[in-house]
């Protein structure tokens, strides 16, 4: 394990600590409970602390968080992982409507960080499947984004300009929020030009002239520089003292991205951009109470535009391929709470429609142009509290599921917990869940040369549903000074899918397979085409893996001016059938621990925060991982030919002639294992006056060279992030 030690020094707005056990959460679908009373454990960052934590992507806010870790697929992509899953294993909702479309792609999560941070006012990680309220993909979690609202502003126009050396990063956002005896409305605009990013000692570790000529290479990531901008709308009217509405909007854009990880760092190829990312979120809700025998009854109408287009070039000599995508969403959403007896029912149901635009150009679409998907569900929620308030039931069960032209996947799903306050200090908390996935458009319908350069057929046959099922146990003790956490959970996912070679009868060469012809066929039947060194790939389900994890948290406060955070969580991922590690896409992080001491004297205009964070060393990677460009990164005697003779003037410098590299080099990974490494910061705050305050950031002092599981770029060197907050 490698300790990096980084100092950061934020001077920003002094403000009383976010107490975590203070927050209310809307773990459990209609309610706002204090996390005491939660048995599904819940990570929430208020609007603060994600602006303290964020540089340039959403997915930076979930750095310091038990049970959670970022995955950065690219400088502009990015994710989370909950207990070991990421990408389409994640369900990602938005005010209660449902962000994550079916087209999504496996590992990556293309548009997370579209997601503008400063127009939320918490985010709530939800660890452990929920399927009984969220339905399909919540298999590791549920990410749940609540908006801003203008009664936290009005009446007031808030700017904010902000800085990062790193990759010098340079934006701002305006907000503008107003309320009526009626209402309000909270008006947003952002704007951000991400330049090339300088990581750890300069150095670029997985870089192609690493990899393919075993060269080393410095300076800032030439294809990591992009342009974000977007703006949102959020308004609220009040009919009557018994009804409401609610209109949000909001459009986001990325521009000049481009995947590092398939070109300078990594693959060597001669293009790979993914040009006009953007995202449309909208939906109209209305809320009535004492409504037609019911306490509470809302009902929502939303609207999802998702649009990318892929842009790959292999080669000087390659042609280049356009694959453009954009899927629409229409849902709908309607619920109703009652309070009958001692029991707080819910009832709730959704529809989600799914359709995918996405022209043939010059190669085949990834999925086939005008493909629909639908998604639905109906659930039920009760809880209680019995034995003098002591005990807290709670449980949910939902039927639903998704169809993709002829597939058709249901199931029964369903969560049942508890939390025992045995004296008010202590208290014990189980729960236990089966999450859901129904394969999607990607799964089902997917094929062709894929971002990880493999090229995929359509699987041979129908794809069963994806299962996980929970148990969570723990325990809690929280006194006036001090709050400590302890919980232990196993998850067992069945019917797995992943993408595995496909093997075909001998005499396959000829043939054509996806708008490919085969050219070549290895003696065990797995079968190669033309654009991809791979063998060609199809979905398929194997049968299992086990997770088992351990998460601490730890609060206290000795004095009114110091408060301690620390947390540690560490994770296991086996195959039951051979106890090896599962292919999953994404692998699993290590372990990791963070460290947070905040000094917030009374009455001072500051606050200073040092932190750490420490990763270890995970040297459990499954084949999957080790062929994954991302984190051990293979290279074949054809792939080192190929960046050699398509790189003469790199070629040229490199000590060994092509034949001493392929024999050095072929068929082995670049890094057998994912190396540890440690980061220690202090970021603080200062109010130069009540309108006017600065955050400052500076990171990685030591200059540590670290990279996390699935990350397509390594991370951000030493850097100062600064961050302006004029309040009018």
């Amino acid at each position: 394990m490698i300790l990096q030690l980084s100092v950061v020094l934020c001077l920003a707005q002094t403000q009383p600590l976010e107490r975590k056990d203070a927050i209310t959460v809307s773990a459990e679908a209609g309610k706002r409970e204090s996390l005491d009373l939660v048995p599904q454990r819940v990570n929430a960052i208020g609007l603060e602390r994600l602006r303290e934590r964020i540089a340039v992507g959403l997915n930076d806010a979930f750095k310091e968080e038990v049970g959670l870790e970022t995955q950065r697929t690219s400088s502009f992509m990015g994710g989370i992982y909950i207990r070991g899953f990421t990408g389409n294993k994640v369900v990602v909702y938005r005010d209660g409507i449902r962000y994550s479309s079916s087209s999504g792609r496996g590992g990556v999560s293309t548009f997370f960080n579209l997601l503008d941070a400063g127009g939320i006012e918490q985010a709530e990680v939800l660890r452990g499947p929920n399927s009984a309220q969220y339905g399909s993909d919540s298999l590791g979690g549920v990410l749940h984004v609540i908006s801003r609202s203008p009664e936290k502003l009005s009446p007031r126009l808030e700017w904010t300009p902000f800085y990062s050396s790193a990759s010098h990063t340079f934006g701002n956002a305006l907000t503008l929020a107003r309320t009526f005896t009626h209402g309000g409305i909270l008006i947003r605009g952002t704007s951000q030009r991400v330049n090339t990013m300088r990581t750890g000692q300069g150095l670029d570790s997985h870089a192609a002239r690493t990899r393919f000529l075993n060269l080393p290479a410095y300076g800032r990531i030439p294809d990591s520089a992009f342009t974000q901008y977007g703006s949102s709308l959020h308004a609220q009217l009040k009919q009557s003292p018994s009804a409401d509405w609610i209109f949000h909007y909001e459009r986001d854009q990325q521009d000049g991205a481009k995947r590092t990880d398939q070109l300078s760092g990594g693959d060597g190829a001669r293009l790979a951009a993914v040009a006009n990312i953007m995202g449309d979120f909208a939906y109209l809700r209305h809320n009535r109470s004492n409504f037609a025998g019911f306490d509470l009854v809302s009902a929502s109408l939303s609207y999802t535009a998702q649009r990318e287009e892929r842009i790959n070039q292999a080669n000087p000599t390659a042609p280049v391929q356009r694959q453009y995508e954009r899927t629409r969403t229409w849902g709908t959403q309607a619920q109703a709470a009652k309070r009958l007896w001692q029991n707080d029912l819910y009832f709730g149901g959704e529809a989600y429609f799914d359709h995918l635009r996405s022209p043939a150009q010059n190669t085949l679409p990834r999925i086939a142009d005008g493909s629909t998907y639908q998604q639905y569900g109906v659930y039920i929620q009760d809880s209680v509290l019995l034995w003098q308030q002591r005990l807290r039931l709670s449980g949910a069960t939902r039927w639903g599921g998704g169809q993709f032209e002829t597939n058709t996947a249901n199931a029964w799903t369903g969560r049942i917990g508890a939390v025992l306050r045995a004296t008010s200090w202590f208290s014990l908390h189980t729960y236990a869940s089966r999450g859901f996935r129904a394969p999607n458009m990607t799964d089902l319908g997917s094929r062709g040369l894929q971002g990880n350069g493999t090229f995929e057929a359509l699987p041979p046959a129908g794809l069963r549903p994806e299962f996980s099922d929970n148990v969570d146990l723990g325990l809690r003790l929280r006194g006036r000074k001090l709050v400590w956490e302890l919980t232990g959970f196993r998850s067992r996912i069945s019917n797995v899918i992943v993408s595995q070679t496909l093997l075909l009868p001998q005499g396959a060469t000829g043939q054509i397979i996806s708008g490919e012809r085969i050219t070549n066929q290895r003696a065990d039947g797995a079968v190669f085409v033309g654009v991809s060194n791979s063998p060609v790939t199809a979905k398929r389900n194997q049968d299992s893996a086990i997770f088992k994890g351990i998460e601490q948290r730890l609060e206290w406060s000795p004095s009114r001016a110091l408060h301690i955070e620390e947390g540690f969580t560490w994770l296991r991922a086996d195959d039951p059938a051979n106890d090896r590690v599962p292919n999953l896409e994404g692998a699993y992080p290590p372990a990791m621990g963070y460290l947070k001491l905040r000094y917030n004297p009374a009455n001072k205009r500051y606050w200073i925060e040092p932190y750490w964070t420490l990763n270890d060393r995970q040297n459990r990677l499954s084949e999957l991982a080790l062929n994954d460009r991302r984190i051990g990164a293979p290279r074949t005697r054809a792939q080192i030919a190929t960046f050699y003779n398509n790189n003469p003037s790199l070629a040229a410098i490199s000590p060994l002639t092509l034949t001493q590299l392929q024999d050095r080099l072929a068929n082995t990974p670049l890094f057998p294992a994912l190396p540890g490494y440690g980061l220690v910061g202090v970021r603080g705050g200062y109010s130069l006056s009540d309108q006017l305050s600065l955050v400052c950031d500076a990171s990685n002092l030591a200059d540590k060279n670290y990279r996390g599981m699935s990350w397509g770029v390594d991370g951000p060197g030493r850097g100062v992030s600064l961050q302006l907050r004029w309040r009018f």
